[in-house]
Parts: C-alpha cells; structure tokens; sequence
C-alpha cells in the first residue's frame, strides 16, 4: 500500500471518533468493515449516538452519497428504493422505480430500526447487500454501496426472513450510553456540532484509493498457521452447537458463508497496519463477528 494511503486511513482513524467518547472502537471497527466491503449492525437504545456514527463514516469518503431512514412498521418499499416510474408504466409498460436519491444510488446506508423492514424489503436487501446489485423491473443495477449500517435495539428472534437478513451483518457492535463521568461532563459541555466533519477535504477517501485498497485486499496472504488456527476455532465453536460435546451451553451457529466473509475483515486489518499477511493479533476481530445474542459474547470473547 502506498505510503500516501497509508497515513491517509491512519488520519481517518485518528479523527473520525473526535468529539464522540467511548464510541472509538465502534467507529474504527465500522470503517474496518466498510474498507473489508462488508456490514455493520448498530445494538444500542435511542439517543446513543448510531446515526450520528453512520453520518462521521459517510464523511470519510470523498463526494460520497449517503441515504438515511428511519424504518416504522409501515414502511414501503417505495420509501427506501424509489417511486414507481409512471412514464415507465405509461410509455414502456414497464414496472421499474425512479432511484435517484434513495438507497440504490447511495455509497453509505443507514436503516434505523431495521427489523421493522418488511419481508419485501429485506429480499430486496438481500441482493444489494451480497452482490451489490438491485434489481429495478428487467434490469439489474449496479449497487455502489461502500457501507451499510443497520440498527435497532434489539436482536432478531424466531422469524426465518430476519434471521437471513441478520446474518448479512457481518461486524456486529453494541452501543451503550457514557459511562465515564468524565466523558459525560464533555458531552455536556461540548458546544461544536457533531454532525459537522472532523476531517479536512482532502482527508477524505477518494473513490481511486477506495479501489486501490480492494485490489491490495486480494493480494494480502492468510499463513497456514492462521488457517490452523481457524479451523481450531471453528471446531470449539461447533462444540456449543446444539448436539455438541456441550449442550448446556448457548448455541453459536457460523455458517460457512459468514467464515468466508471473515476473511475480507482479517485482511483489511492486516493491510490497515501495513501487513502484507494476516497474524493472530488480527484474530480478535472474529469476537465481533460471531455472537448471535448477548449471552455468546464472552463465550466468543473467549475462544
């Protein structure tokens, strides 16, 4: 990787989380995802500063198109992938929407309250979110989607679409209140606007570099030792799967899909520290990835 984009991503990490405590780690790990390609999911109550997060991550790309929503129970697909195309209908007799400025033209997504999505909606995320492309009447478009946020207040529990939906998000984090009284007192104090960016113009990434680092990505090696060390993992964890050796214990279920988008983060990591290979350290990012439900934290923590 070029020394240029080197400090470049080092200076977005640095600034990015500025003025918002305690959520460092969270927006490090989202850009991580975003550079690696994959998804984020936000667990956290109202007010603690998810959009706010999805809003710092959107100025880390240069020029980037962003598209923001609130999702309620009755929300339509209309609402999040375009109106229909009545010259569309009229003219070509033709069922197709109108996208600009909604989710299929935008660089960085974020749904709040996602598991109010209705099952039409999540399908059709389904296919922007694996392969980046959305499919309006015959045709299919490509989807320049660089970051997906999604977040609720909860986890999705017994309904089968959710549970495929959820299982798209790869990088999984909590977001709790301040609980540093010190970092309360800034928050209370702070008088600059958050929503503004930290970075300067040509802090931001360029949709060249953002290619850049996805050829660099490929390249980056995983060592048979790494390798061991998964399938190592892999088999403890099937061991708290129901049936396993400890069936008392939580079920964690990885399916094979989720191992293999693990191996984009792991890389991203390593190239983010300005390795040309995956080395244990990087290991640890697989905590954030694996937990289904609260209880699978520190199991996963632990492995």
């Amino acid at each position: 990787m070029s020394s240029d984009l080197s400090t470049k991503i080092q200076v977005l990490l640095q600034k990015l989380p500025q003025g918002l405590p305690e959520k460092e780690e969270a927006l490090r790990l989202s850009l991580l995802a975003f550079l690696a390609g994959e998804s984020v999911f936000l667990l956290g109550p109202p007010g603690v500063a998810k959009s706010l997060m999805a809003r710092r991550l959107k100025h880390a790309f240069k020029g980037a198109r962003a598209f923001e929503y609130l999702m309620g129970r009755f929300s339509t697909p209309e609402e999040i992938f375009g109106p229909l195309s009545i010259s569309g209908l009229r003219d070509r007799d033709v069922f197709e929407r109108r996208t600009e400025g909604y989710l299929p033209e935008a660089d960085i997504v974020f749904l709040d309250e996602i598991w109010r999505a209705s099952p039409p909606i999540q399908n059709a995320l389904l296919t922007v979110l694996n392969e980046r492309i959305f499919r309006n009447g015959g045709k299919e478009l490509p989807v320049p989607l660089k970051g997906f946020i999604g977040a609720a207040n909860r986890i999705p529990e017994n309904d089968e679409t959710a549970e495929a939906f959820w299982d798209r998000f790869l990088v999984r984090l909590e977001v709790k209140n301040l609980e540093n009284e010190g970092d309360f007192k800034k928050l209370l104090t702070n008088s600059s606007d958050l929503y503004l960016s930290p970075l300067r113009e040509n802090e931001a990434l360029s949709s060249q570099e953002y290619e850049e680092f996805q050829k660099l990505l490929i390249q980056v090696e995983i060592p048979e030792e790494i390798l061991e060390t998964m399938v190592h993992i892999r088999k403890k964890l099937k061991s708290l799967e129901p049936g396993g050796i400890n069936p008392h214990t939580a079920s964690v279920y990885i399916s094979d899909r989720r191992w293999k988008k693990t191996v984009r983060i792991l890389k991203a990591s390593a190239l983010v520290h300005g390795r040309s290979s995956v080395v244990v350290m990087d290991l640890f990012l697989l905590a954030h990835c694996f937990w289904s439900h609260q209880g699978h934290k520190a199991l996963v923590k632990h492995l």
